[in-house]
């Protein structure tokens, strides 16, 4: 759902729920700090950096094809600082 970048993308939309890129910027942050949290993952990779403009594709960068930033750059950048410095408080189970 590209509401930021609407000329940039082309075609019809075949996810029938697609999060906005406000919420892919959530889910994201959501997923390094749960990925942080958890003593067995040794690494985190997001696929694509740059959406596709067909949207037949795949929106999941960081990035728009005009290479503009999308929330989830700030977002992705701000999470994986405060996993390097160790900003994030896990919740003790």
């Amino acid at each position: 759902m590209p509401p930021a970048g609407d000329g940039l993308y082309s075609g019809v939309e075949t996810d029938k729920h697609p999060v906005s890129e406000a919420e892919q910027a959530a889910q994201l942050t959501a997923a390094v700090e749960l990925a942080y949290c958890q003593p067995a993952v040794g690494a985190f990779f997001n696929f694509e950096l740059r959406d596709e403009s067909a949207l037949s594709g795949w929106q999941s960068g960081l990035v728009r094809p005009d290479w503009s930033a999308k929330p989830a750059f700030v977002a992705y950048f701000q999470a994986i600082a405060a996993a390097r410095s160790g900003a994030i408080t896990c919740a003790s189970q």
